[in-house]
């Protein structure tokens, strides 16, 4: 329930945006959308974003050096 809620929102913001006048293109940006839902969510993602993200290394090779502002 809460994915095709956020479906329906996402959709009400394209369709205010820009509304499209080919349905069959309208139905395929909601079908992507549905289906990029489904695949973040089965993954977690949507529920827990940080999982998306790698975490990075630790900087190497990092240098300081003096800034003159004008």
């Amino acid at each position: 329930a809460a994915e095709a809620m956020r479906d329906e929102v996402v959709l009400l913001g394209l369709r205010a945006r820009r509304p499209v006048s080919d349905l069959k293109a309208f139905e395929r940006i909601h079908e992507e959308v549905v289906a990029a839902v489904e695949f973040y969510g089965r993954r977690g993602w949507l529920r827990e974003p940080e999982g998306f993200f790698p975490k990075p290394g630790p900087l190497t090779g990092v240098e300081i050096a003096p800034v003159r502002r004008r």
